[in-house]
């Protein structure tokens, strides 16, 4: 192997390690990958649970918005609630 292959190989190899650490799967005490793997978990259990909490709440809007004249996104407005911002917008706000 060439001396620039080598160097190159390194240098994967470094990024991938860095990448490890950066995640929280390796450090340089015995518990840094289990606390990392859990974090991540967590992290995910996270974005589950706000996507609950958002699709509960564009439930509520829809409801609330079937006896308004209120547009689904106005009523979450309202009621503080950015629960349709990675939705695109919809023609069909009112039932």
């Amino acid at each position: 192997m060439s001396d620039t292959m080598q160097l190159r190989q390194q240098v994967a190899d470094l990024q991938a390690k860095l990448g490890r650490i950066m995640e929280g799967l390796e450090g340089t005490c015995m518990t840094c990958e289990p606390v990392g793997v859990r974090n991540q978990q967590m992290e995910q259990h996270i974005k589950t649970l706000q996507a609950e909490r958002d699709e509960a709440r564009r439930e509520v809007c829809a409801w609330q918005g079937a006896t308004s004249a209120k547009s689904f996104r106005d009523i979450a407005i309202v009621r503080g609630w950015d629960c349709f911002s990675d939705q695109t917008a919809d023609t069909s706000e009112h039932l």
